[in-house]
């Protein structure tokens, strides 16, 4: 029974967990292997493996907190600031170091007729994963305290459920450095 598995399974001493050394080349997850496939085979305006996020951010913003809050948030996710090179002719993981995580945040102008066409443009552009993040990320300036920041992930990174989790962490991470501190680990 279910009760008597976990009976056992509590008697039996458990090893202490401990950290292990990386290796040299971190092969690609079970997962990852035909995603990465995939976007090979892809060209580099094709937007199939794109996963976006857009929020609207209402009031006066605060870039540098923003820009800030966006290093944050690739420092605490390693994926997101990954690239995925290939050694004979296998691709394998190189995460970037933390200080070069933040990604670029371009502010262009718009309003809300031209917004639409502006995402779409923004999205529509794949990534080459050998060289570059699996992210991008973007801001759109409808006023002076109306803006859209759309994040454009690849699926080698993200699904549409880690969204909500981006999105939780970048607010907590917006949210404290406003305040003009790092924000917490949880």
């Amino acid at each position: 029974t279910p009760a008597g598995v976990a009976k056992a399974l509590a008697r039996k001493p458990r090893p202490a967990l401990e950290p292990q050394a990386r290796p040299a080349l971190i092969p690609v997850s079970f997962s990852q292997l035909p995603v990465w496939q995939a976007s090979q085979d892809a060209t580099q305006d094709s937007a199939t493996d794109n996963i976006c996020l857009a929020l609207r951010l209402s009031g006066e913003l605060d870039r540098a907190a923003l820009e800030a809050a966006l290093a944050d948030v690739a420092q605490r996710h390693e994926i997101l600031r990954t690239v995925f090179p290939v050694d004979s002719g296998v691709p394998y993981q190189r995460p970037l170091p933390p200080d070069a995580a933040g990604p670029r945040l371009p502010v262009t102008g718009t309003d809300e007729a031209g917004l639409p066409g502006q995402l779409a443009a923004a999205a529509r552009r794949g990534f080459d994963l050998g060289t570059e993040p699996p992210w991008r990320t973007f801001l759109f300036a409808l006023s002076g305290t109306e803006h859209v920041l759309l994040a454009v992930l690849h699926r080698i990174a993200a699904d549409k459920r880690s969204r909500q989790v981006l999105a939780s962490d970048l607010a907590a991470a917006y949210g404290a450095r406003r305040k003009g501190r790092a924000p917490q680990r949880a």
